[in-house]
């Protein structure tokens, strides 16, 4: 237990000992933790530790592809630039990274957990693709867009 800290429930004087090691009277309140809380905890946990790996993956991309340009979350757009709808979820996709060389698509890059399942959202890309949402919006670029062959 920490100095200056006790355990117990409810807000009764309890002796405790404080940083000086000195006995002390104090008043402990107790905390109640629930489930979505912990959810919350967790899912903070979760996009921390993605983020770090999402940065870790950047800076390995630009080692691995030099002359290349790194692009993070792009969606999948037409040619025409609308981001197109999955027809099952009506919602769109955004690639991690998009590793383009001279203005072709030369890798698109997801960045998981070693313990998450994607298999929904790989169908979820996979039936973009089916309905032309082959396309990369540059970056550097007002209103191109780069088709990609990638399977």
């Amino acid at each position: 237990m920490l100095p200056g800290v006790t355990s117990g429930t409810g807000a009764f004087p309890r002796l405790s000992l404080a940083s000086s090691g000195e006995v002390v009277s104090a008043k402990t309140v107790s905390l109640k933790l629930n489930p979505s809380t912990v959810v919350l905890a967790e899912a903070i946990k979760n996009k921390v530790d993605g983020t770090a790996r999402e940065d870790a993956e950047f800076e390995s991309l630009k080692q691995q592809n030099p002359d290349a340009k790194i692009w993070r979350e792009r969606y999948l757009p037409d040619a025409n630039g609308k981001i197109v709808k999955d027809p099952i979820t009506g919602t769109g996709r955004r690639i991690d990274f998009s590793v383009v060389i001279k203005d072709k698509v030369s890798n698109l890059v997801e960045v998981t957990s070693l313990t998450a399942d994607k298999t929904l959202q790989t169908q979820k890309e996979g039936r973009i693709r089916a309905v032309s949402g082959t396309y990369i919006k540059a970056t550097d670029k007002k209103g191109y867009y780069i088709r990609f062959k990638i399977l």
